[in-house]
């Protein structure tokens, strides 16, 4: 495996977890997304199998990029749906303002989608793309 690719490609995923929770924290969108100026930028990062070494990897390039660029990471194994909807509930309790999901099953996306709009989280997938009850990915939902 070619860990400079690997790097390489994760990157991205950060930067744009952080450019969606700054965005989260500007006064006007504060009333939208609980988030108060000034407030720390905390991000959820859930995955399917977190004992898997590939999704290991991935929380380590973010936790790399959290220190690089200031924000709090809250990793997070989410191995099923019930899993997923307590950890959207736990990381909007935290003051979190968004989270990137690697989701156990691209069906739950709707459901996935829904809870995190009614908790005011930002929302970004990697991995797999949702998809919708029609079985057509979900393009209302970010994707890398």
């Amino acid at each position: 495996m070619n860990l400079r690719l690997l790097r390489s490609s994760f990157r991205p995923i950060c930067l744009l977890a952080l450019a969606l929770a700054a965005g989260c924290s500007r006064p006007a969108d504060s009333a939208a997304t609980g988030a108060s100026p000034g407030r720390p930028i905390k991000i959820g990062f859930l995955v399917k199998q977190p004992e898997v070494s590939w999704f290991q990897l991935e929380w380590r390039f973010a936790d790399q990029a959290a220190r690089e660029f200031g924000f709090s990471l809250v990793k997070t194994g989410a191995t099923d749906g019930e899993k997923v909807l307590a950890a959207i509930d736990s990381l909007a309790a935290a003051g979190a303002q968004g989270f990137i999901i690697c989701t156990p099953d691209a069906r739950l996306g709707p459901a996935i989608a829904v809870k995190a709009r009614a908790a005011g989280l930002k929302l970004m997938t990697v991995d797999d793309q949702f998809v919708g009850a029609d079985g057509r990915p979900m393009t209302g939902v970010h994707h890398l």
